[in-house]
């Protein structure tokens, strides 16, 4: 996710950003690496032609959509009303308000709950464009490096609270004037959602103008696949219970020697002492395993939830989600990648999005048990190893999983879209509070979509387990 302001040295310092953040990502679980390596293709960014930023956000009393477009863009919505043709002063930009909001409403249609909202135009303002990038527009001029941005308030007044559905229709659908087919098609306008703390990408098109959003309630966990909880081990019940047999096999064997009976009683009092003793104390003490077919729902749901934390907006939000995945130091790292992408974000520019997650196979490789050390950078931690048990030890299993990971960037309104497929071997393990992903080891990364042969594509910096 990252957004950086128009010029040279921007989009210098996006692809340096792309190349950072995939070095410092956690290769072996691809998350939003897909997404980066697109990014790290926007060096040639901004492009020529009509763009158009669209940033829409559910506030607790308005839908606000940040809206920037170039002069090509403003003059498809607006006829000039400027005294030079490429330059708009803001006492020029000003005095066209109430007419750009009242095309702006018929551009940009909400509707909340069935009811069309009339907007209102705040924080006008123009940019100062880098004029070295001029070269770049050949057939929009200084007109393409011009932006104008404002937010377009919708305020929301519903004595209901929060709405239920909101409807967004956009009718701005310009020629594409860098297409090299004829006839020129219509743009597809990309834009991005910020609702109840998740982000959501949309594109409006000409054959499809509108995006539905539907209220979600429940919280976060409403949000994320059920995990299935783990099977209790045998612990505190049994310890108990054979505590209780031994104490009364004892009870009837001294009763009995007591007594002097050598018969059914002395002989029943040591059976229940003895049984009582192999409860306390078994001589395979481990916890419960599940089987294999249990352990792919498992991490089918895990890897499902890791990548829906990059959804979120709030970084409360995507601490919590992503706690219900990892823990140790993957959760901390994981934290911090996806932290800096949004404080890089906040800079201004292309947005990078993981758009989808496709599992293709998943093969469980082992089940058995560890130590509660494992994952938690202790020494004594193997590389994706399977021990056997003591009492203490945990529940995990090995999953090996091919996938791929779908990235889209989008900057001035257009995106490019690239895939990338990985595989890699986790280490999922039962800790007190359910599964986790505890380690990650990467086998293999490749662009998909690339026409780059895969003898030269470069493989994950990743060699082994990813000590984090």
């Amino acid at each position: 996710m990252f957004y950086l302001r128009v010029g040279f040295a921007a989009a210098m310092f996006l692809r340096w950003i792309a190349t950072l953040f995939v070095s410092s990502l956690p290769a072996a679980a691809g998350l939003a690496m897909a997404a980066a390596g697109a990014a790290g293709e926007t060096g040639r960014h901004p492009q020529d032609g009509q763009h158009v930023d669209l940033r829409f956000e559910l506030r607790s009393d308005a839908l606000v959509a940040d809206i920037s477009m170039n002069l090509v863009f403003l003059d498809e919505v607006l006829p000039p009303h400027r005294e030079q043709p490429d330059r708009i002063e803001l006492s020029e930009l000003r005095a066209v308000e109430g007419e750009l909001t009242a095309r702006m409403a018929d551009l940009c249609v909400i509707t909340v709950d069935g009811r069309r909202i009339a907007p209102r135009i705040e924080g006008l303002a123009m940019n100062d464009p880098d004029e070295s990038l001029l070269p770049l527009f050949p057939i929009s001029g200084m007109r393409g490096l011009r932006k104008v941005r404002f937010d377009l308030v919708h305020p929301l007044d519903s004595p209901l609270g929060e709405p239920s559905t909101i409807s967004f229709v956009w009718h701005a659908y310009p020629l594409d004037l860098l297409a090299i087919v004829e006839p020129k098609p219509r743009l597809v306008i990309a834009a991005e959602l910020v609702a109840q703390g998740v982000r959501s990408q949309m594109a409006f098109s000409e054959a499809e103008p509108e995006y539905l959003w539907h209220a979600l309630r429940g919280g976060l966990d409403a949000r994320l696949t059920t995990v299935p909880k783990p099977a209790a081990p045998r612990g505190r019940t049994t310890l108990v219970l054979g505590g209780a047999c031994a104490a009364f096999g004892i009870v009837s064997v001294l009763v009995a020697a007591w007594r002097r009976q050598r018969g059914p009683a002395f002989l029943g009092g040591a059976l229940v002492l003895i049984g009582g003793f192999l409860m306390i104390r078994p001589p395979n003490a481990t916890a419960e395993l599940p089987d294999a077919a249990q352990a792919k729902v498992i991490f089918d749901a895990i890897h499902a939830n890791l990548y829906r934390a990059f959804d979120f907006a709030e970084e409360s939000a995507i601490y919590d989600a992503l706690e219900r995945s990892v823990d140790g130091p993957l959760l901390e790292d994981l934290f911090l990648t996806i932290h800096r992408s949004l404080v890089m974000q906040e800079e201004g520019g292309a947005v990078s999005r993981v758009r989808e997650v496709r599992r293709d196979e998943v093969k469980i490789e082992s089940i058995g048990v560890v130590p509660p050390s494992v994952g938690h950078g202790a020494a004594d931690s193997s590389p994706l190893e399977m021990g056997a048990g003591a009492a203490s030890e945990l529940a995990s299993f090995i999953a090996d999983c091919r996938f791929q990971v779908d990235g889209r960037v989008t900057h001035w309104g257009h995106s490019h879209d690239r895939t990338y497929e990985y595989q890699a071997r986790y280490r999922v393990v039962a800790r007190p509070q359910g599964w986790r992903i505890a380690e990650v080891e990467v086998i293999s990364q490749s662009r998909v979509d690339s026409p780059v042969p895969p003898s030269e594509q470069k493989p994950s910096p990743a060699d082994g387990l990813l000590d984090l």
